[in-house]
This record gives structure tokens, C-alpha cells and sequence, in this order.
């Protein structure tokens, strides 16, 4: 008795479960395969012509499952209804997404247009300050040289180096008015090769301290062309001449770019870097120092 009674109420429970979430099922809790039946007018009183899904051992002792049709069918309906909804809701979204991606790789490709015109525009702004600071230190040590060749030719017995600059520096003074600022960078280019005949001492002994420090006595010495030699040799340029020296020199600043440009990728990898990314990055790096 005690089987019997909750047999039913698993078929009720069945029964409820069925109906809200899960539609019509397969089987009843006896086990039976479920079936779909007309009721016939013979065999009942109520409901002929209507369609159930009913175990196909059922009797009407409540241990059997049983559903009309048009229920389970409306259940399944709603059921299935939900999951379209709900797989449309996702499709809106993944569309919204994808937009979204869309605006963003947009955005991205925009910035990186603006990027490139920009370090192009920093370049060509950075070349022209360099010109101009160039051009004021030129000015400056060209005059201060003067004034130590000077100093040089005034040298008495027994003064040393700090003496001969500081009477360089009172010839600069009395000269241009002005303190001589910059001979930071006048001792950097004191020993290059165009300033270097300029600052030759008549003293031998100098000559000599020249010489060790990286002379070749046995080459013959060639200073190169100055600024105004440059410039007058460039005036000098006509027609296609002049139009290939100007192309040449954009080819070189582009390449340059481009160069910048990898190398930066390059350092920008989170990733291991092959052996021929590694040396192109050792080569790029020893190319710009």
C-alpha cells in the first residue's frame, strides 16, 4: 500500500515537473514508453476526440502517467520559445560586440595614421632645432678658437694649459662682449679632424703631444669643407643634380624612420625573439648609437 501511494505522488510530481520546465517524457515512472493517443468515444465518457501522451500500460489507479495533448504540446511550445528568445538575446549581443570590435580596431588604425604623422612632424621639428642649436654652438667655438689661437701665440715661459684658457677666455670677453659659455664643447671638438689645424700649436713640443694622442705623421691631412664650402658648393647644383641630391637626402631620413620604426617593434616584443629578429636588433641599435 505504502509503494502504491508514493508511486503516485512521483507520477503527480512527474506530472508537475513535466508541465512547467520540461515538457513531455519519454517515459512513466513504471517505466513504460510513452505514447500518443486519440480518446475514442467508446471507451470514455468526457473529452472524445482528444489527444493524449499516455504510458501505454495506463490504468486509472493513478500510478500511470498521463497528459493531454494540447498541454504538453503548449509547455513544449513555451519551452522552446524561451530558448529562442534567449539564443536571440545572444545573437544582440555578440552583434553588439562585434560592432564594438569593429569601432575599436577603426580607432586603432586611426591612431596609428596619427602616430606616423606625427613622428614625422617631430622629426622634421626635431632636424630644424638641431640646426639651429648647431648653428649657435658653431658660431660660438669658431670665434672662441680664434681667441685660443690667440691666447697660444701670447703664451709666456713657464704658463700651462689653465693659463692659456683663462687668457683665451679674457680675449673672448674683450672680443664679443660676452662670457664664452660652451667650452664643454669646445673640448669635445678641439681634436677633431676639421678644428684640428686651427688649434695646432707653433711649440714642437705640442706638436709632438698631438701627434701621440692620435696623429698620423705619415698621412697626409685633409681638412674637410666647411658650412659656407658646403653651402656654396650646394648653389653651385643645378637642375637634375640638385633634384636627385634632395631626393637622396629624403630616401636617407625615411630610412632612417623605418629603421626607428622596426627597432622600436622589436623592443616592444613580450615574446622570445628569433635568432635573426636578435641580431637585426643588434645590428639596428649599433646602427643608431
Amino acid at each position: 500500500m505504502g509503494r502504491a501511494v508514493r508511486q503516485k505522488e512521483y507520477v503527480s510530481m512527474l506530472r508537475y515537473v513535466a508541465d512547467s520546465e520540461y515538457g513531455i517524457p519519454k517515459r512513466c515512472a513504471c517505466g513504460g514508453r510513452m505514447i500518443d493517443e486519440v480518446r475514442e468515444n467508446e471507451e470514455y465518457d468526457t473529452l472524445p476526440g482528444k489527444r493524449f501522451f499516455t504510458c501505454k500500460n495506463y490504468e486509472a489507479d493513478g500510478l500511470h502517467y498521463r497528459q493531454l495533448w494540447v498541454i504538453g504540446v503548449q509547455e513544449e511550445i513555451k519551452r522552446l520559445t524561451k530558448r529562442v528568445e534567449e539564443a536571440e538575446q545572444v545573437i544582440k549581443r555578440l552583434t553588439k560586440r562585434v560592432e564594438e570590435a569593429e569601432q575599436v580596431i577603426t580607432g586603432v588604425s586611426n591612431l596609428n595614421k596619427q602616430i606616423e604623422t606625427l613622428e614625422g612632424y617631430n622629426l622634421t621639428v626635431q632636424v630644424a632645432d638641431l640646426e639651429k642649436r648647431w648653428g649657435r654652438l658653431n658660431e660660438q667655438v669658431c670665434k672662441f678658437v680664434g681667441s685660443y689661437e690667440a691666447a697660444l701665440k701670447e703664451q709666456a715661459s713657464g704658463q700651462n694649459e689653465n693659463d692659456v684658457m683663462k687668457a683665451a677666455h679674457d680675449i673672448f670677453l674683450n672680443d664679443y662682449q660676452a662670457k664664452f659659455s660652451l667650452e664643454h664643447a669646445w673640448r669635445e671638438l678641439r681634436f677633431d679632424q676639421k678644428w684640428r689645424s686651427n688649434c695646432l700649436s707653433r711649440d714642437g713640443v705640442k706638436d709632438k703631444k698631438k701627434e701621440a694622442a692620435g696623429m698620423v705623421p705619415d698621412e697626409e691631412e685633409v681638412r674637410p669643407p666647411g658650412v659656407k664650402a658646403c653651402k656654396a658648393a650646394k648653389r653651385k647644383k643645378h637642375g637634375k643634380e640638385a633634384a636627385f641630391d634632395q631626393l637622396h637626402s629624403m630616401l636617407v631620413v625615411k630610412e632612417n624612420i623605418g629603421k626607428q620604426k622596426l627597432l622600436d617593434r622589436l623592443l616592444a616584443r613580450k615574446d622570445t625573439l628569433s635568432d635573426i629578429e636578435v641580431s637585426l636588433k643588434n645590428k639596428l641599435v649599433s646602427e643608431m648609437l
